[in-house]
């Protein structure tokens, strides 16, 4: 239950030894930590804050308890617990500082470690994986060891399948090649031999046509001596006799052949042929003999 006490509250209503405190407080507001190595300084620094931090709750806990029954008296204890808390906390904030301080200065080591750890793995070509700032020091070494040497197993093996699928390309393109070589000879070859086929085909074709010639000829000589008893049986000059050759050589009728075209050859090459006659023999001849008054 809550005690009021005098009127007048100053620190010491609070029951505290004041000079204690102060005596605490300056034995431990030069203490230091040398460093992130310096755990027995860290660990000074630390409970030394977290002693004063126990008085300075001790304090609240009394001036809440003194405060209790009035306002005035509240006021008044709240003033001598600002005066003894302004004591102790500038130098717990000050310890404070300096515990932070160092804490993050080994964050920001175990950071830097940790990223150090993951540009080594990634180097040695392992992936990153949780935990890594978890391992101790000589099992990531025996980590990033393990790590390399399956990297360089598989650089190695994959610079083997990159050879052998080199030689595999060479060989390819040596196989098109002669496969290429040979279409080209073949295709040489078929050339020769339908140039060969084509030039006997125009033998063969010339042949023909020399023999469909002498054949009209002598079809044409055939007309010539069977209209022969009819021209002398008639009384026909000259001029009459060769316009009677050639009508009678037009007027042939050329049986159908199993050779395509030949029969309209036949016919073609037979009107030039009593064209030829009627021009040559018939017109000029005729004319020549008139111009000589024969």
């Amino acid at each position: 239950m809550s005690q009021i006490i005098n009127v007048n509250v100053t620190p010491a209503s609070y029951g505290l030894d004041i000079e204690g405190i102060k005596a605490a407080v300056g034995q431990v507001a030069e203490l230091t930590i040398s460093g992130v190595d310096d755990k027995e300084g860290f660990e000074r620094v630390k409970r030394a804050r977290l002693d004063l931090k126990k008085v300075r709750c001790d304090i609240e806990k009394r001036r809440k308890e003194l405060k209790a029954d009035s306002v005035e008296f509240g006021r008044r204890v709240d003033a001598a617990a600002k005066e003894l808390t302004a004591l102790v906390e500038p130098t717990e904030q000050l310890l404070l500082g300096r515990e932070e301080s160092i804490e993050k200065e080994i964050a920001a080591i175990a950071a830097r470690k940790l990223q150090g750890r993951k540009d080594r793995l990634t180097e040695a070509g392992a992936l990153i994986f949780p935990g890594l700032d978890k391992i101790a020091d000589d099992e990531f070494e025996e980590l990033v060891a393990a790590a390399k040497l399956a990297h360089q197993k598989r650089q190695q093996q994959e610079a083997e399948a990159a050879q052998a699928r080199k030689v595999e390309e060479e060989q390819l393109a040596k196989e098109r090649e002669e496969l290429e070589q040979k279409r080209r000879e073949q295709e040489a070859e078929f050339l020769f031999r339908r140039k060969e086929q084509e030039a006997e085909r125009l033998r063969v074709q010339a042949e023909l046509d020399q023999q469909r010639k002498e054949l009209e000829l002598k079809k044409a000589v055939q007309v010539l001596a069977d209209i022969e008893p009819e021209i002398h049986t008639h009384s026909f000059d000259d001029r009459d006799k060769l316009q009677f050759v050639v009508s009678a050589m037009t007027s042939i009728e050329i049986p159908a052949f199993s050779i395509p075209g030949m029969q309209q050859n036949l016919i073609r090459e037979i009107k030039e042929m009593a064209n030829y006659i009627q021009t040559t023999y018939a017109n000029k001849y005729f004319e020549r003999l008139e111009g000589e008054g024969k």
